[in-house]
């Protein structure tokens, strides 16, 4: 078994709902229990939702970067969309992400052959383990409004949140205080993280769930491995060029001496000729 194997076997026992693999699985296998925290984060009612698709995947053009959405479900009527997602590293960007979210899935929207007028509701939620602003809120929700007059909404039907799972503000209800408590870590008594709990258990239990995991997790880190050799490999090419070049130049050498001094090797010198 790769090394890689054994590391993800290891992690699987100690995953939480604070891990996105785990956090999928749960709201996908029990709607109810997402349906639920998506109303009372909101404080909105909501009839039905559906999943389209199962983590997914929007990209705008074959060469684009696409992004991957956690849990991305939708009201039965299409009129509603909600994106949720685990944020466990602190990322100075996170604006900026959920900005790229926004347009990506208005984009994905507008592509299913509706105009701009007939775009949804949306609202996209990042449940952070760290307060991104600092204020000690426990929800930050954000819509766009007129900086000269904040009694004027520019009705985009866009809102974002961001859920900070160590606030200390009373700023939510029961029901959203004992879920950020859960997902921070705590011992929590509350029916909704005791049924949060029982379906992380079940899910954890899961050999189909715990295989695909360790799929993932093996090749997400075969990839990393592949990619800090390619980037010694890069690193040291570009190091070449650079004595080489200092060489042309200091020494006023023609190329092919420049590359005899540094004995690079015939077949390499052809691409470090087109580079120099």
């Amino acid at each position: 078994m790769w090394e890689g194997d054994f590391l993800a076997q290891g992690a699987w026992e100690t995953l939480t709902i604070q891990d996105n693999f785990i956090f999928c699985r749960v709201m996908e296998t029990y709607p109810d229990i997402c349906k639920r925290l998506l109303e009372k984060i909101l404080r909105m009612e909501i009839e039905r939702i559906d999943f389209p698709e199962r983590e997914k995947s929007i990209e705008v053009r074959h060469d684009s970067k696409g992004i991957r959405l956690d849990v991305f479900v939708k009201t039965s009527d299409g009129l509603k969309c909600f994106d949720m997602e685990i944020q466990t590293a602190r990322r100075d960007d996170l604006p900026r992400r959920i900005r790229y979210y926004q347009g990506l899935i208005d984009m994905d929207f507008l592509e299913k052959g509706k105009y701009y007028w007939q775009l949804g509701s949306s609202y996209i939620i990042f449940i952070c383990v760290f307060d991104y602003f600092g204020k000690g809120r426990h929800i930050y929700t954000f819509h766009e409004r007129c900086d000269e007059d904040m009694s004027i909404e520019l009705a985009t039907g866009t809102t974002k949140i961001f859920l900070n799972a160590y606030g200390t503000i009373d700023d939510v209800d029961d029901e959203v205080k004992a879920f950020l408590d859960y997902v921070a870590g705590k011992e929590v008594q509350h029916p909704l993280v005791d049924k949060l709990d029982a379906a992380v258990k079940i899910v954890k239990q899961s050999k189909k769930w715990r295989e695909e995991y360790m799929r993932y997790e093996t090749e997400l880190a075969a990839r990393e491995h592949l990619g800090r050799e390619e980037g010694r490999e890069e690193g040291a090419e570009i190091a070449t060029l650079n004595n080489l070049r200092a060489i042309i130049e200091k020494f006023h050498l023609s190329k092919e001496d420049a590359m005899d001094t540094f004995n690079i090797p015939m077949n390499l010198r052809t691409k470090y000729l087109s580079q120099l």
